[in-house]
């Protein structure tokens, strides 16, 4: 019901407010019950009158009207959880120690022992060599011989340790230098002259094999040949000569396992 009676006077409002503008524009005689009177009032005084009215009646209506509830924006406002940074312990810092390691089991140092003496990957020819490759005594092999890469064949495992260490140098020292530089020949011995570890080494195997000089030894020992079909008569760990035996020629001698590849 008051929505009614409210909104009725509000129209009313609005009546009155439109004819205050209406009697801006139109003859005064027409507006309202001054048509009547002799002297009607003047255009202002209308226009305020109208004015006031509608402005009593809007007061009215807003008076009767229901007003909204207000919210109460600080109640209603949702408050959020503020989050507060904690700070965490730092870890504590372990040393690693071998006392803090486990124990290992064997097969775990075997295989890092296996690791350690490990070869790197060998190419197919590679791994044919007899000081490479496994070449018990009864293997069939070839040898091997070029001039940048020589061997000697001699009756004694101690000669050819000497021959072959001797030529060895010579031969290195000529491939580095790209064919153009040997080393001093010494006069007395007829081997490289080299100082140091490198001649105590060299006089210590001259001396095991039984000579005074290079070209002595030569005269028992033998320049060997690529191709050379042979057997395996003797191959000692962890040396590195072999003794191997010429079915064909039916003879005997030392040789480096290097100059060897399995057939």
């Amino acid at each position: 019901m008051k929505e009614f009676i409210g909104g009725t006077i509000i129209v009313i409002a609005l009546l009155f407010f439109a004819l205050s503008i209406i009697g801006i524009f139109v003859p005064r005689k027409l507006t309202f019950f001054v048509s009547k009177t002799e002297n009607p009032p003047s255009r202002f005084k209308i226009f305020v009158t109208y004015i006031f009215l509608s402005v009593v009646f809007f007061a009215v209506a807003g008076s009767i009207l229901p007003q909204p509830d207000k919210i109460d924006e600080t109640k209603a406002s949702v408050q959020q959880p503020v989050a507060t940074e904690t700070k965490q312990p730092e870890p504590k810092k372990i040393e690693v120690t071998q006392a803090n390691l486990p124990p290992q089991t064997s097969s775990q140092a075997e295989i890092q022992q296996t690791e350690k003496y490990m070869l790197p990957k060998l190419t197919k020819e590679e791994a044919s060599r007899c000081d490479l490759a496994p070449c018990p005594a009864g293997t069939h092999v070839v040898s091997y011989f070029k001039k940048n890469d020589p061997y000697v064949a001699c009756p004694t495992k101690e000669l050819a340790e000497y021959t072959n260490f001797a030529l060895g140098l010579m031969v290195m020292t000529l491939n580095v230098s790209g064919g153009y530089r040997m080393p001093n020949i010494s006069p007395i011995t007829g081997d490289p002259e080299y100082e140091g570890s490198t001649k105590i080494m060299m006089d210590n195997l001259r001396d095991s094999a039984g000579v005074k000089t290079f070209d002595q030894a030569m005269a028992v020992c033998r320049y060997g040949k690529n191709g050379r079909h042979l057997v395996v008569m003797n191959n000692r760990e962890n040396e590195s000569m072999i003794w191997v035996a010429d079915m064909k020629n039916q003879s005997n001698f030392w040789m480096p396992k290097s100059s060897l590849n399995l057939k």
